[in-house]
């Protein structure tokens, strides 16, 4: 399921195996892509939202017209309009960055565990 809430390991719980880790980091990586597909358009997401009769249709609408599934039309939805400046554009899209190339390091990993890898 994408875009569930992952708790915080304990500190002497083991580490989870880099394909749980994977699996975790994609979920937010979805979320972050539809953070920074909104700021990009931030006027587009407008129009969405105020056309809309309630947050349902909205989410249904911004789902439509951005191509993305639910769980990142609500992300889209919840976005503040504070974090359209400059400054918080750039916070998105380096955090969109990290998790992308954490993702990349991930799959690396995962791959490597693959038997006959």
């Amino acid at each position: 399921m994408t875009g569930t809430w992952h708790p915080v390991a304990m500190p002497d719980s083991p580490e989870p195996p880099a394909s749980e880790l994977l699996e975790r980091a994609l979920d937010d990586l979805n979320i972050w892509e539809a953070v920074l597909l909104a700021t990009r358009d931030p006027h587009g997401v407008l129009d969405v939202v105020m056309a809309a009769a309630d947050p349902e249709a909205a989410v249904a609408a911004l789902s439509q017209r951005f191509s993305v599934s639910e769980i990142q039309a609500e992300a889209m939805l919840a976005l503040q309009v504070r974090r359209v400046t400059a400054r918080d554009r750039a916070a998105i899209e380096a955090k969109h960055d990290e998790l992308a190339a954490m993702v990349a390091g991930l799959r690396a990993q995962v791959a490597g565990d693959q038997p006959g890898s």
